[in-house]
């Protein structure tokens, strides 16, 4: 989804299909269960969960120790029946060049050449602390 912000008088976008279809696959995947049928919670999901700065709850900690990643969450996406015949994307730099797992001595390399980097690498050490069980004293993300 995305917002253009313009003067220029453009025609309605016409959408083939409208929303859910109310399946509750996302639902019943949500790892951190922000899902549920009247609604989300965001501030329970694992995306945003992993993206925050700073020190973690110790709920928010368990969630994301649970999720097991240190960026981002696309579960729901990944079940959605609506995302089933989705095509991968044609432009290169989304596809090229991706890291499956990370490793502690990575994240300041990686947080210089890629999207994710904009939070700084002490949210991603904090995540992968969390996520490898380190101590919970030791975990923060202030910068």
């Amino acid at each position: 989804m995305g917002e253009i912000v313009t003067t220029l008088s453009l025609p309605a976008d016409v959408h083939a299909h409208t929303g859910c279809i109310g399946c509750g696959a996302c639902v019943r995947a949500c790892p951190a269960g922000c899902l549920q049928p009247g609604g989300r919670e965001v501030t329970r999901c694992l995306s945003f969960l992993t993206q925050k700065k700073g020190v973690l709850t110790p709920e928010e900690e368990a969630a994301v120790r649970k999720g097991g990643l240190i960026w981002g969450c696309d579960v729901c996406q990944d079940v959605c029946p609506m995302n089933r015949n989705a095509r991968p994307t044609r432009v290169g730099l989304l596809s090229e060049d991706l890291v499956q797992f990370v490793e502690a001595g990575q994240i300041d390399t990686l947080c210089k050449t890629r999207a994710f980097g904009f939070r700084g690498p002490a949210v991603l050490h904090r995540n992968y602390g969390i996520v490898h069980g380190a101590p919970a004293h030791t975990i923060t993300a202030e910068n």
